[in-house]
């Protein structure tokens, strides 16, 4: 919670920063939508990005959900979320820019199993479901290139590093309630990002 409340302070923040920083005659305000894939650190699969995108001037705020290319662990639940917001220093009205990056993301996966446990108890077999659950917030500081070559069609690419803040909790359940258990922990770590885009700013 407090590492959304955070990140939603910075934004309002840059968000300001984008008002004050555009006169009336350099103020655009555009919508698009940006198309990309990115691989971190915490996810060793390839990610699908829709995002929506808000440009100002030299600002662009993106939001939008993250989805696998790949799932593991036998499936389950797996979807993530992503909000960026770039500053490009000399505006984005020539062919390649170049933006500083602040990247959130947050990740959810959920998968199950059963097994059959005849060792915990003698003369008795039970099955049992184990669940896992993860729950992963990072924030990246990032720079990346953009490459304007039809209209308002770019390429972007980036790079960031930040770290992340992971809860993990575990459950086993079966009809025999001896067999119950659950446990889970929480720890912060270092993170890496890379990402590559193709976007439209509609006029």
């Amino acid at each position: 919670m407090k590492i959304s409340v955070t990140f939603i302070a910075l934004l309002l923040t840059f968000a300001t920063l984008a008002q004050s920083d555009s006169t009336n005659s350099e103020r655009e305000y555009k919508f698009g939508f940006q198309l990309g894939t990115s691989l971190n650190s915490n996810e060793f699969t390839f990610m699908i990005n829709p995002l929506i995108t808000h440009s100002n001037h030299k600002h662009q705020f993106e939001v939008g959900p993250k989805f696998y290319t790949r799932v593991s662990n036998g499936g389950g639940t797996h979807i993530g979320a992503e909000a960026n917001y770039k500053y490009y220093p000399n505006s984005k009205h020539t062919p390649f820019s170049s933006f500083l990056l602040i990247n959130n993301e947050f990740f959810y996966r959920k998968t199950s199993f059963s097994y059959a446990d005849a060792f915990s108890i003698p003369n008795e077999t039970h099955d049992i479901t184990r669940t896992y659950l993860n729950r992963i917030y990072q924030l990246h500081l990032g720079y990346g290139i953009e490459w304007k070559f039809w209209g308002q069609l770019y390429i972007t690419s980036d790079v960031g590093f930040g770290g992340y803040y992971q809860l993990f909790r575990g459950d086993e359940m079966s009809d025999e309630p001896t067999l119950n258990s659950s446990w889970g922990s929480g720890y912060f770590g270092l993170s890496a990002r890379a990402s590559v885009s193709l976007g439209w700013r509609f006029n």
